[in-house]
């Protein structure tokens, strides 16, 4: 893997929409409201999108596609935090529609749709630091990252922690994705004497009552990594995994056994110029082409026949 320099999460101006990201969000929504964060989380089919707000608020667009292009109509706004909303996330078609965010706070939050209403299920208060809240995906299980480097396991009807883990001394971003009865962790932090480190576990859910996480690999960095993103299809021997550090895009490509039960000891990693900061990546469905959001424009690669992703 190429060397990477420093973990900090990069404060984004709030203000500047009047760029090419209209052709994938919507350029009038944006420059309309200026509380908006750069932040926004499209539902399993891309049919919906939820902003978050500076004040606490998600509003939700219901994405229409006509013979024009694409355009957000409105659906509803929900009150979630006092404050800043830190992270949002979409639980899968499979399960009850459901929304978890967190924010400063120091509040979770469970929202569940019945039929156009959003109604709060659960609020979770443990004058914690909660970071970011990932589903995992068709099960009624949230993986929380707290501010201070910890994880929790949290389900049930009340979402209890059944599980907590330490990893760093400092979060920095995570994402996780259900590989059969186990979930591929893939985080980035800082520990003692300010080293970066990007990390892979996995957490093995075969007996809810015995949850095992267990490292597969950590690799030191020198410069901080964000925003990841992993590929939604696997195939038998590789994952791969979208994240910005400093002004390039990473695409990281992970080799694996299917079984999950070997260290993983060979990554890859293409770096992508993109000259300014990256609000968030989105893969296909396959993992072959990767949206690059940036604050000037939408970029779209494509993965060639030497697996190196090129522009469209």
């Amino acid at each position: 893997m190429n060397s990477m320099s420093s973990i900090i999460r990069v404060e984004q101006p709030i203000n500047q929409y009047n760029n090419q990201i209209v052709t994938k969000v919507n350029q009038k929504l944006l420059i309309k409201n200026d509380n908006f964060k750069q932040q926004f989380y499209f539902d399993y089919f891309k049919q919906k999108v939820a902003f978050i707000t500076n004040d606490g608020f998600v509003k939700i667009y219901d994405i229409i596609q006509t013979k024009e292009g694409q355009k957000h109509v409105y659906n509803c706004e929900i009150e979630a935090h006092q404050g800043e909303i830190s992270s949002l996330s979409w639980q899968s078609p499979k399960m009850d529609n459901l929304i978890a965010t967190c924010g400063e706070d120091q509040t979770i939050r469970i929202f569940k749709e019945t039929g156009k209403v959003w109604r709060e299920i659960c609020k979770i208060n443990e004058h914690q630091n909660p970071y970011i809240v990932k589903w995992i995906q068709n099960e009624q299980i949230l993986v929380v990252g707290y501010y201070e480097g910890y994880f929790e396991v949290r389900q049930g009807e009340d979402f209890k922690c059944v599980h907590k883990f330490e990893m760093f001394d400092q979060l920095i971003d995570f994402d996780l994705q259900l590989m059969k009865q186990d979930a591929i962790l893939i985080c980035s932090g800082v520990n003692g004497n300010s080293q970066f480190i990007f990390q892979i576990e996995t957490i093995k859910f075969q007996d809810l009552n015995k949850i095992v996480n267990k490292k597969k690999l950590s690799y030191q960095l020198q410069q901080y990594i964000q925003n990841l993103k992993i590929a939604p299809y696997m195939n038998n021997s590789e994952i791969k995994v979208a994240g910005q550090f400093q002004e390039d895009a990473a695409v990281i490509s992970i080799e694996y056994n299917e079984e999950l039960d070997k260290s993983i000891d060979k990554l890859t990693d293409q770096l992508i110029p993109i000259d300014s900061n990256c609000w968030q990546f989105e893969w296909s469905t396959f993992g072959n082409e990767l949206q690059i959001y940036t604050e000037r424009e939408v970029r779209v690669y494509q993965q060639n026949i030497y697996d190196k992703f090129v522009i469209l």
